[in-house]
């Protein structure tokens, strides 16, 4: 799959993946420390190369959260945001050994099952207007 959702202007990317992320995180009492980090890396070109471990960071949550099923899927669904997150953000580097090329597609996918696990027909406006704004919405809608 090509990465057809996100911004093809490569140091756009982080800033369109931290607007995402942190209309995800607007819809929770308490955002887990890593998640909050992938944002702030995102939203501070100086610090794009430390996305790789806050990848690591939230991916270490999203295992526990696959084994226990603690959180809940709402929480499971912030997880795979962040982690796509971080994903395009370490993209945007230019690094030898990047992640998925379509992490900017999987990111649109999981905040689409973000918003469906919210339940809340105004956040999954929310979430088609960004989407839209940015030129990232699919045929069909969410």
């Amino acid at each position: 799959m090509a990465d057809d959702f996100q911004p093809r202007e490569s140091t756009l990317r982080p800033a369109w993946a931290a607007e995402i992320l942190d209309l995800a995180c607007s819809q929770l009492p308490a955002v887990p420390i890593p998640v909050q980090a992938v944002a702030a890396i995102a939203r501070d070109p100086k610090r794009w190369r430390e996305a790789r471990a806050a990848f690591d960071a939230v991916r270490s949550l999203t295992l526990a959260e696959e084994r226990l099923h603690a959180g809940g899927r709402v929480y499971a669904c912030l997880l795979y945001v962040a982690e796509n997150a971080a994903k395009v953000v370490y993209n945007a580097t230019g690094p030898l050994a990047q992640f998925d090329v379509d992490c900017g597609n999987w990111l649109v996918v999981c905040m689409r099952q973000f918003a469906d696990a919210i339940g809340s027909p105004e956040f999954a406006d929310r979430v088609r207007a960004l989407l839209e704004k940015r030129g990232t919405a699919a045929p069909g809608g969410m």
